[in-house]
């Protein structure tokens, strides 16, 4: 039996993430989520709109998305056939939509789905522990999918950055990470020491990265995004953050 532990693997789901990056065949940045579906559809994958699928199954939107119980997205799993659909909402923001579809495929490629079968009868049985460890680890795939710690990392480093709106207006200009993906993103650096380093991932995007840094070989170009980006956060916030915990880049390169 598949065990599923109370705290996160966040190893193993980066590592998963990792694996997908390294199998998309245009790789570019911001990472488009969209392709990455089209090319799943071929296996046991596929996805449909809310509306679309309301529409082919004859069911009220508003009932569906009640049955649901989200707005934004939800993967379903067949174990008879071993088939999963992924649902997400067709009229949102792009940044919102495909953080949505990358947690989605986050719990699709961690299994998560066939492991809560194997141990809880329903859904309605999982313990909220369980349940928020699994959402957790979809959120840390979504997270790696879009904005691995490898690229930000490099980033930060060529530009010098290390302060928090520095990493934020990073995460809004390269990633395309939505405001509070990008915000809890920035902050969670504070808790990194060490870098983490992947050479694959660093060459697979390098195409990606040297555009973006030629953009803003400019400093003065940087410092405008930074003051565009900085109106999205509450200033009060802003004057009582400090600097964050140096991280060696020395041996990055």
């Amino acid at each position: 039996m598949t065990m599923i532990f109370k705290e996160p693997d966040y190893r193993k789901i980066k590592n998963i993430a990792h694996s997908v990056h390294l199998s998309i065949s245009e790789p570019s940045l911001p990472v488009k989520v969209k392709p990455l579906l089209l090319h799943l559809k071929t296996k046991d994958l596929c996805s449909k709109t809310f509306e679309q699928y309301a529409r082919e199954e004859g069911v009220d939107y508003q009932s569906l998305l009640k049955k649901l119980s989200t707005n934004d997205g939800a993967l379903y799993y067949f174990p008879k056939t071993n088939d999963y659909i992924l649902l997400y909402k067709k009229n949102v923001i792009r940044e919102r939509k495909s953080w949505t579809i990358a947690h989605e495929l986050g719990h699709y490629y961690a299994k998560h789905n066939p492991d809560i079968l194997e141990m809880f009868k329903s859904n309605e049985d999982v313990p909220f522990e369980v349940n928020l460890t699994l959402e957790r680890e979809a959120n840390c795939f979504a997270r790696e999918l879009l904005a691995p710690i490898s690229l930000i990392q490099l980033t930060m480093a060529h530009l010098k950055i290390k302060d928090f709106m520095g990493i934020y207006t990073i995460m809004r200009s390269l990633f395309k990470l939505s405001k509070e993906a990008s915000y809890y993103t920035a902050t969670d650096m504070e808790k990194l020491i060490y870098p983490e380093k992947s050479y694959d991932l660093c060459k697979k995007y390098a195409d990606s990265l040297t555009t973006y840094f030629h953009l803003t070989s400019d400093s003065n170009l940087f410092l405008a995004l930074m003051r565009k980006y900085e109106r999205e956060i509450d200033r009060r916030d802003i004057k009582e953050r400090t600097k964050l915990n140096p991280i060696n880049f020395s041996n990055y390169f």
